[in-house]
């Protein structure tokens, strides 16, 4: 973008912004509204349970990914006003659906109080409802993932994902 700002040319990013840009226009999703909305429908869908204590674990692409960090911080700043409300692990995935199953495995049953999936990265989701469903745990733990491509909106008809946001 440097090279195309210093010959005048207008760049949109796709996706993400780099913080350092002079980009006229972005197109994607903005990570704080993602977790405003993800979290309105997780309080709105608790609420009518009675407002229960939430324990959630969050699952990230890695660590250092820029729209993960900001997607988690969203969730986390929007869910703060939840009666009763703890992230209680941050795990990442790499993106590999294999290591997302594994990690939520251990997660399980490290901390049996979880009982909210917070997925940031598009494995995160349907890698939780694949070992809730193994593990028998759909009445325990709910799932909320993003991206609406077709596993996750699957997972959603069949009752074991509860929302996604794309």
């Amino acid at each position: 973008f440097k090279k195309a700002a210093a010959q005048k040319t207008p760049v949109v990013f796709i996706g993400a912004i780099d913080p350092e840009s002079t980009c006229l226009a972005s197109v994607g999703t903005d990570e704080d509204n993602l977790g405003r909305i993800g979290s309105e429908a997780v309080k709105a869908y608790f609420a009518k349970k009675g407002n229960p204590p939430l324990r959630a674990v969050v699952m990230q692409s890695t660590m250092d990914a820029s729209f993960a960090i900001k997607a988690r911080d969203g969730y986390l700043k929007y869910m703060a006003s939840y009666p009763d409300f703890k992230m209680v692990v941050n795990e990442f995935c790499n993106s590999d659906m294999l290591i997302a199953m594994q990690k939520y495995e251990s997660v399980f049953k490290a901390y049996p109080e979880i009982n909210l999936v917070l997925g940031v990265c598009g494995e995160a989701g349907p890698a939780a409802a694949k070992v809730v469903k193994e593990q028998k745990l759909q009445n325990r733990i709910t799932v909320i993932a993003i991206d609406d491509v077709a596993e996750p909106m699957d997972l959603i008809r069949d009752g074991t994902i509860y929302g996604t946001k794309a």
